[in-house]
């Protein structure tokens, strides 16, 4: 009766084992096959893991670059930080030279130049003109000397007459003494004294004559001098030289004012050239990618007035500068560096003189720049735009047929809306808003 009582429950429990067995052959098959299928996760892992080990030391590398860059960058922005406040400092500085006035001042100044200019050459035809008349009145007053001297000798020439009238007279007591002396001798005095009396009337008519001449030549002199023209001759020529001479030294003090105002206006151009050229190395730095070339900057040179043009004028030239070393870029870069540098300098010129009127227009920047020279220009771009973002008439209108440019553009948040110019099936051109979204 035990036994039958527990034949159901052993023939439970053999089922059970058997079940159970046959779930643990199930199970150690299963194990076996994941101990091989881990096996061979093993062997398919250890390439893994050694690439995960190198992926994990490049991206230490990575790390130690990206900080040294952070450093360097930092340093640099530093740098800019500075060179921005100075160029803030610039601006200021220009601006109040703008606001009170300079740019008027000058043209003002280089009007006055000019009318001082033409001034200067009708004071010189005056003195000119002046100088011939007083060469004349010079004449004129020699002339006048030479008729006094005329007349002095008229003087002379009466007193030789009143000498002879007076011989006369002492002819004639001798006469009168030797009357009752010996006949022959008197008369061979008689003959000489004769003789020296029609020499002396010849001699006396001779200057007679000459005196009669005098007299008229004097009388006429004498009228000509009190003629109206001639009576204030020496209080003309006087108040002409005086005026000469002021003229002199109005030319001086003009040609003073010239030199001064040549001067500072060499002092401004030489400022702005300096200004243009930190801001042209400061956007070639950014901008160029390639280790040739550390900076480009330009160069001026002062040429010769020719004539009678005195002006002074300038040639420029862009050099490009490696370790010190300076290059004239014509014939010597490669067309993208051309392009760059002709965007970087037309850039440059727009920060500086364009402090009223900021807006500047880029056709085609990208042509013949390599990627990553674009990457640079782009950020350039970003930079001067943000710059001057606080600026209320500060535009920038960039002409592109590149979609990569125009994608990085849209990218940093400054670009929401662009137009795009098409033709339509009549060959028409067409311009459409779009969205920055839409790239």
């Amino acid at each position: 009766k035990f036994r039958t009582r527990r034949d159901p429950a052993i023939k439970t429990k053999q089922q059970t084992r058997e079940k159970a067995k046959v779930d643990m052959e199930k199970y150690l098959g299963e194990i076996s096959k994941l101990e091989e299928d881990i096996k061979n996760a093993k062997k398919e892992i250890e390439p893994v893991k050694y690439k995960l080990k190198t992926k994990i030391e490049e991206k230490n590398k990575a790390v130690t670059e990206k900080e040294t860059w952070l450093e360097r960058a930092n340093v640099n922005v530093n740098s800019i930080k500075n060179q921005q406040n100075q160029l803030e400092k610039f601006n200021i500085n220009i601006s109040s030279y703008l606001k009170s006035g300079g740019e008027k001042k000058l043209k003002d100044c280089k009007d006055n130049i000019t009318e001082i200019r033409s001034k200067i050459a009708e004071l010189v035809n005056e003195k000119k003109e002046f100088e011939t008349k007083g060469d004349s009145l010079d004449k004129e007053i020699n002339n006048v000397r030479l008729h006094a001297l005329n007349i002095e000798k008229e003087k002379k020439i009466r007193e030789k007459v009143k000498e002879a009238q007076e011989l006369e007279k002492t002819i004639k007591c001798l006469e009168d003494r030797i009357s009752g002396h010996n006949i022959e001798s008197l008369d061979n005095e008689t003959s000489a004294l004769a003789h020296d009396l029609r020499k002396k009337e010849n001699e006396t008519a001779e200057l007679g004559g000459r005196l009669a001449e005098m007299n008229i030549k004097f009388k006429e002199l004498d009228k000509e001098i009190r003629r109206p023209e001639y009576a204030e001759a020496e209080k003309n020529y006087m108040k002409e030289f005086v005026k000469c001479k002021t003229i002199d030294m109005a030319a001086d003090d003009l040609n003073k004012y010239y030199k001064a105002l040549d001067t500072a206006i060499m002092r401004f151009h030489k400022d702005k050239m300096t200004t243009i050229n930190q801001i042209i190395r400061s956007l070639w730095r950014q901008t160029y990618k390639g280790n040739d070339i550390d900076h480009i900057e330009i160069k001026t040179d002062e040429s010769e007035s020719s004539g009678a043009d005195t002006r002074r004028k300038y040639e420029y030239r862009v050099v490009m500068i490696k370790s010190g070393t300076e290059m004239d870029m014509r014939g010597r870069c490669s067309a993208g560096q051309k392009v760059l540098a002709s965007l970087i300098i037309r850039m440059a010129l727009a920060e500086t003189f364009s402090s009223n009127c900021g807006v500047l227009a880029l056709d085609e920047p990208t042509t013949n720049l390599d990627q990553e020279n674009i990457e640079a220009l782009t950020l350039a771009l970003l930079n001067i735009v943000k710059r001057h973002s606080h600026r209320r008439n500060f535009q920038l209108i960039v002409i592109t047929h590149d979609k990569e440019f125009l994608n990085q553009m849209c990218r940093a948040d400054y670009l929401d809306e662009y137009f795009e110019v098409t033709r339509d099936s009549n060959g028409l051109s067409m311009i459409n808003k779009r969205s920055a979204l839409q790239l």
